[in-house]
């Protein structure tokens, strides 16, 4: 993107590009007349169903799929995918297969248990019927996983960058044993 003008004129003219972080998505489906049924809109959002752009590390989302069937659709399994900013596969989470009806559907996959640490994850859709895939979105949207802004948020991890994809901290048990002498 190139703009002249203004740094108000620069910043609108930026923001209408829609380059900046959203939290819905529309997602291209170029034969849609082919198709049973496809994805065609994802949105980010909390677990209280609000639209969130961007989301804390640690902190609850959840992922929205909204689903047009045009057929009935005997198996259909409907699954998202995260992966990380070098395209290697993070997570896949999946629906159990059902029996869909022509029909507009919502799916939503909610996290409130695994901690990502920083950074802009691309999100994959796919659809399938008997396990044959039929749609696969790769550039459904993205979940943005933003470090913590206060102290007593990043007081609940001790260390947040450079750790590791997951951030999740096992069970530890500290016991003490028995007194050493010196």
């Amino acid at each position: 993107m190139s703009a002249k003008g203004s740094a108000h004129d620069v910043v609108q003219e930026y923001m209408n590009t829609g380059i900046l972080n959203a939290s819905d998505y529309d997602i291209e489906v170029t034969n849609q007349n082919d198709l049973p049924g496809y994805a065609y809109r994802i949105s980010i959002e909390d677990l209280n169903n609000r639209p969130s752009a961007d989301i804390k590390v640690g902190q609850p989302w959840q992922i929205r799929v909204y689903v047009k069937i045009k057929q009935d659709i005997q198996d259909l399994v409907i699954g998202i995918g995260m992966l990380t900013t070098s395209d290697l596969t993070l997570r896949t989470s999946w629906t159990r297969a059902f029996e869909a009806k022509p029909g507009e559907y919502e799916i939503v996959f909610s996290e409130d248990n695994i901690i990502l640490e920083p950074g802009k994850y691309p999100i994959v859709i796919g659809l399938s019927q008997h396990g044959q895939t039929f749609q696969y979105a790769a550039d459904a949207g993205y979940i943005n996983i933003i470090e913590m802004t206060t102290f007593e948020e990043q007081s609940r991890y001790q260390r947040i960058g450079k750790c590791g994809f997951l951030l999740n901290p096992m069970k530890v048990y500290v016991n003490y044993i028995n007194k050493c002498s010196k």
